[in-house]
């Protein structure tokens, strides 16, 4: 076994205090290296019932030099902890003695020192009052400076304190402006709105703000805007007249075409009519002239050639000749034809 190893040094001790204590453990220490012999001889055997009673007995031992350890630890420690509370005694016995005395001595020997800290502490706390009127942050070290420093620092102090006041003023005051610059933006608008299509490009910028106009300037944009639509209300009055007049212009123009048109097709229907009733008559009195000939022409070759073949065909193309001559244009005489 490596030898166990506590140095006094680690806690505090003498080393002659720590080879006391010391000595006071050695036995069992030196019980130790003995038995661990035993256990390392029996712990490379083969394991048998004799190697478990031997094991068993191993292990008692260890247990006897444990319970020993344990009372040397707690007789030791006892003895310690009753020298300790001994010594507090002592101690004590001379603090009662000499209870009061040195606070005393001490409050003589520091009269002049404490009537300043006094005096530090009262001008620390009237500075703190001072500054918490200027919601100042309160640092230490007040009391102790001299009168032109702490002037100095509180003039420092009441200076930044108006120039805030007078930033957030500023602040409030440039606030509300722009409130109003908003709130006549939006009446303005509400006014101007209805002449959107006449404003210039520049008045429908985004960032264009109608409150951010003089009343001379607004006044003057506004006139124009009105102008502008008389004028464009003037010039839809006439482009709606014109257009009516051009309506009307074409609504007669378009009546009198019709009107032509129809006494054109009207006359010319009666000329039709006309003309085909013409060639109506004119057809039927040359096919009553025809169907004439053509009796008599068969009478008479009834009577000369009958049953001259030759003839007859020859008469026959004649008239179909004839036939081709009167040819009729007119739908109506049409099925004269032959």
């Amino acid at each position: 076994m490596n030898e166990l190893t506590v140095k006094g040094s680690d806690f505090g001790l003498e080393e002659a205090k720590a080879k006391e204590i010391k000595a006071m453990f050695q036995p069992v220490l030196d019980k130790m290296v003995e038995l661990e012999k035993e256990f390392n001889d029996l712990n490379v055997r083969k394991i048998t019932t004799e190697v478990c009673n031997e094991a068993r007995t191993l292990r008692l031992q260890y247990r006897n030099v444990r319970i020993s350890t344990g009372k040397i630890h707690k007789e030791l420690k006892s003895f310690y902890l009753k020298g300790g509370r001994f010594v507090d005694g002592w101690k004590n016995a001379q603090s009662m003695a000499s209870d009061g005395i040195e606070e005393k001595l001490s409050a003589i020997e520091n009269h002049f020192k404490l009537i300043e800290e006094a005096k530090i502490i009262e001008l620390q706390e009237s500075r703190e009052k001072e500054l918490q009127k200027y919601n100042e942050i309160i640092l230490p070290g007040l009391g102790q400076m001299d009168d032109q420093t702490w002037n100095n620092y509180l003039t420092g102090v009441k200076t930044n304190y108006q120039l805030k006041i007078d930033a957030e003023k500023l602040a409030e005051e440039t606030k509300k402006k722009e409130a109003r610059i908003l709130d006549l933006h939006a009446e303005r608008t509400k006014v101007i709105l209805p002449y959107h299509q006449w404003w210039e490009p520049e008045l429908s910028e985004p960032d264009f703000n109608f409150g951010k106009l003089g009343v001379t300037a607004f006044d003057n944009i506004l006139r124009s805007l009105k102008q502008k639509k008389v004028d464009w209300d003037k010039e839809q009055s006439r482009i709606l007249e014109e257009n009516k007049r051009l309506e009307d212009e074409a609504k007669k123009r378009d009546e009198k075409e019709k009107q032509d048109r129809l006494k054109r097709e009207n006359t010319e229907r009666v000329e039709r009519e006309k003309r085909e009733k013409l060639e109506s008559e004119l057809n039927q009195r040359k096919e009553v002239e025809l169907q004439k000939k053509v009796e008599e022409e068969k009478q008479i070759q009834a009577e000369l050639s009958k049953g001259d073949k030759a003839k007859v065909q020859d008469l026959i193309k004649d008239l179909q000749n004839l036939q081709r001559k009167y040819q009729f244009k007119s739908v109506r005489n049409s099925g004269y034809n032959y």
